[in-house]
């Protein structure tokens, strides 16, 4: 019944059950995009949140899995400046990601909606944080027209 397999579930020893996030290989991989917003962070500091998602099955670093398509990957670009961010750095991280969907390094950032179910490609890489205090993530570091 049911709630038999509740109960199961419920009383499972969780010792050896992973709860770290799938990361993708890395490499050059197509993705869609499926939205661009502008947000403020905790920090009220404000972000270009990019959500991007796989179209085909990906390999994972993890040996014999497999991502489904619709993988998703969040890619955020800062736009208030600091001393090591700089205004150029910015419009160059906005370049990189409009030039990369739209194929054309011409003209402005917005309107964002111009990037909604466009195709690009994404090189991935794996990120580990420093200090250990965060587990490993995927993030992009370049974007490539995908011709028509």
């Amino acid at each position: 019944t049911q709630l038999k397999r509740m109960s199961e579930i419920l009383s499972t020893d969780l010792t050896n059950v992973d709860i770290s996030r799938p990361l993708l290989k890395p490499g050059p991989i197509e993705f869609e995009v499926s939205d661009v917003r502008v947000e403020k962070t905790k920090k009220d500091k404000k972000v270009v949140t990019i959500k991007l998602k796989t179209l085909f099955e990906q390999k994972s670093i993890k040996v014999g899995e497999t991502l489904k398509p619709g993988f998703g990957l969040t890619h955020s670009i800062y736009i208030d400046p600091t001393e090591k961010y700089t205004e150029e750095r910015i419009q160059q991280e906005l370049k990189k990601f409009r030039q990369g969907v739209t194929g054309d390094p011409t003209g402005t950032f917005v309107p964002v909606d111009q990037y909604i179910s466009r195709h690009v490609i994404g090189n991935v890489i794996i990120e580990s944080d420093e200090t250990g205090e965060y587990p490993d993530k995927n993030r992009i570091t370049s974007f490539t027209h995908v011709k028509a």
